[in-house]
Order: C-alpha cells, then sequence, then structure tokens
C-alpha cells in the first residue's frame, strides 16, 4: 500500500470516528460546540540517528485529539510546502482551522477560506506588518463606533498560577490585506510560580475569520487555547507514551508509516472511552483478545479458540 494510501486511510478514519461521536452528541439535543482542527509539525526525532531526519505534519481535531489528516514535508522545505496537502475539502470544510505564527500566510489563510472553513492563527514577527497593525489597534484606546469584548480566565496547576485576558475587536475589517478578517485578538498572559514568586507577562496577537456574530470573545479565547490540543493529545503521548522519537527505524517510508499507525491506534483506543492512553495499552499488551476486539477483528465465536476466551469486562471501554 503506497504511505499516502495509508495516511488518507488514517485520517478518513480519524473524521468518520468524530462524524459519529458528534451525531451521537447531536441526538440529545444539546447545541454542538465549534468544531476546530489544529496543524502543526513534527520531527522523528530519532530518524536523524541513523539517516534523514523524517518531518511530518499533521492536523488533529481539538476535542478528541482524532488525527485527521498527516503528510510528510518534503527535504530542504519548509512546513508551508506540506500544507496544503493537509487542507482539503473534507478536512477544512465546516471546520474552524487553528494555527501557530508559523503558517501565518496569505495563501493558507485564502486556502481554508476557498475551502469552505474558518481560520485562527497566531501573528508574530515573520508578518511585520500584521503584527504592527494588531499591536496598534490594541495599544490605543477604541476608535469611535469600534466595540471590543474581553474575557478573562484564571488557572491554577503545575505549580503556577496564570491568569489570561483575551480581547477582541472588529476595528480591522477591510483596512487589512489580509483574506477575512473577521476579528483581531490580543491575549495577555500572566503567570506566577508559585514556588519562586517568579512573576512573567506576555501578550499575543492573532486573527481569525470569526466576525463577532458567529464567535464570542469566550469561543475564540478557548479555540486559541485549545491549539495546543495537537502538542498534548497526540505528539507528546506518541512521544512519551508510544516511544515515538526514540525509535531510530528510519529507511522508506517505514518511519511515516508507523507514524500514520499510531494516530489511528490513538484515535481507536480514545473512541472506545479510554482517558488513559498507558492504561489502555497496560490492559491490551497481555490478552489476546483484547486487542482483536477493538480493532473489529476476528469474533469470539468465529476464530478465537476457547482458550484464550477472556472476560472482556476487565478491560474497560471494550
Amino acid at each position: 500500500m503506497p504511505i499516502e494510501e495509508l495516511e488518507q486511510q488514517m485520517g478518513a478514519y480519524g473524521r468518520s470516528v468524530e462524524g459519529q461521536r458528534g451525531e451521537q452528541e447531536g441526538e440529545g439535543g444539546a447545541e454542538p460546540r465549534r468544531s476546530a482542527r489544529a496543524v502543526d509539525g513534527k520531527e522523528l526525532r530519532g530518524t536523524l540517528a541513523q539517516g534523514e531526519l523524517v518531518h511530518l505534519v499533521s492536523m488533529v481535531e481539538h476535542a478528541r485529539g482524532a488525527t485527521v489528516g498527516q503528510c510528510r514535508v518534503p527535504q530542504e522545505a519548509g512546513e508551508l510546502a506540506a500544507v496544503p496537502q493537509l487542507l482539503s475539502e473534507e478536512s477544512v470544510q465546516g471546520q474552524v482551522i487553528t494555527f501557530d505564527a508559523l503558517y501565518a500566510h496569505r495563501s493558507v489563510a485564502q486556502r481554508v477560506i476557498d475551502l469552505g472553513g474558518d481560520y485562527l492563527v497566531k501573528i508574530k514577527g515573520n508578518q511585520p506588518h500584521l503584527l504592527g497593525a494588531l499591536q496598534g489597534l490594541f495599544s490605543t484606546p477604541p476608535a469611535p463606533g469600534e466595540e471590543r469584548w474581553e474575557c478573562t480566565t484564571y488557572d491554577k496547576g503545575h505549580g503556577r498560577w496564570e491568569r489570561r485576558q483575551v480581547m477582541a475587536s472588529e476595528g480591522l475589517q477591510g483596512r487589512l490585506e489580509w483574506p477575512g478578517v473577521g476579528q483581531a485578538l490580543c491575549r495577555t498572559c500572566e503567570r506566577v510560580q508559585l514556588k519562586s514568586g517568579t512573576r512573567s507577562l506576555k501578550v499575543r496577537y492573532a486573527v481569525t475569520s470569526l466576525p463577532h456574530e458567529q464567535a464570542s470573545v469566550e469561543e475564540l479565547a478557548a479555540l486559541w487555547r485549545g491549539h495546543w490540543s495537537i502538542e498534548n493529545r497526540s505528539h507528546y503521548v506518541r512521544d512519551e507514551t508510544l516511544a515515538e522519537d526514540r525509535g531510530q527505524i528510519h529507511k522508506g517510508h517505514a518511519p511515516q508509516a508507523l507514524a500514520a499507525l499510531r494516530n489511528g491506534l490513538l484515535t481507536a483506543l480514545r473512541e472506545h472511552g479510554w482517558k488513559s492512553i498507558p492504561d489502555a495499552l497496560r490492559a491490551h499488551v497481555a490478552p489476546t483478545i483484547a486487542p482483536l476486539l477493538l480493532i473489529g477483528a476476528p469474533t469470539r465465536s468465529q476464530q478465537i479458540p476457547s482458550a484464550q476466551m477472556q472476560d472482556s469486562s476487565t478491560f474497560p471501554g471494550l
């Protein structure tokens, strides 16, 4: 099977699982939350020990961490060169796609809009004109007729206290040479290390195609923070729990294929109700039947010898 086909199948699996879960939630009458997907790159560092470094870009659904797309970055090219492969109609239409500042490029924003999606992208120094416009907007009082919205959240954990204030404005609509700007965003994050008392203050900026009538400042703050689900629920788990960066398989498409299969494994485990991936792996590593049931392989009555039958109730989520 060509590697591109494997990645497409794993992405289609991630999208189908997400769709099934969304339909089930909708049946309860609750208003569905805005669906969002994050795009970011990841290096397979172990491949560098024996061969060339393999660099992948993937798209991960915020709420559940399901990978809905992955592709390889061409050698001697940046991640932007691989992004068009991820931004297909199937992966973008009806979604909010979130990007880090590396992907702050007009062509990327325009492609998302053309495919029927919305974007939220962080802005840093690689877009100096846009960054300057954002800094100028939020460093001055609102212009006549300009309305601003803000929300503040507080968090305490991991030995620190944090306050995040997000402000949103439509004051740059029609004033920028940037596709479809709906709102400009400014986030101020104050952090206190509880043990040392050290304080830090960071100000970040972003733009989104969503106008205020479609997304409140609270929703945008959640989307902005939710972007890191691609790191917390995919990249970090693949590295630390599935030991991806420690693997030195490097020939051909093997590293890329294994990464795609790891994505599919994480999606399958979470779809079966597992919140802790280490617990899920421990439950499936010894019994013969558990992994087969997970992927829908042979039924007990048809192909699994009675000597190997075990009570699946001992494996939560199956």
